[in-house]
């Protein structure tokens, strides 16, 4: 499962980077729990996560993330990021630790500086 599950998140990242909501929306089971350290809800649907990352997308279609470090263990991936909202904009780090399914991801928490 690790180069399906890192194949499923090099997916994500690239779809991040493209600022396709639907594409990254896609990588994430229907039923999904993502949240903020440490443990705010944030979104809990695949329909949500498009929502949000199509506002986050319009707002900073310049966004960008970089994947400094990952660590695969079982079926959790973590990744160290640098994002930048604009090749300008100071940047800021992320852990985004992705807890797959079957398939697909079930739930994502993030960690930010």
């Amino acid at each position: 499962m690790q180069t399906d599950s890192t194949d499923l998140i090099d997916r994500l990242v690239a779809a991040y980077n493209r600022c396709d909501a639907r594409a990254f929306a896609d990588c994430f089971e229907e039923n999904v729990s993502v949240f903020e350290h440490p443990g705010t809800p944030a979104q809990q649907t695949r329909e949500e996560i498009f929502q949000y990352y199509r506002q986050l997308f319009d707002q900073y279609p310049q966004n960008r993330t970089e994947i400094l470090h990952r660590i695969t263990i079982g079926n959790r991936i973590i990744d160290h990021e640098r994002v930048r909202r604009h090749p300008e904009s100071e940047a800021f780090e992320v852990l985004a630790i992705y807890d797959l399914g079957e398939r697909l991801i079930k739930r994502l928490d993030f960690i930010r500086s």
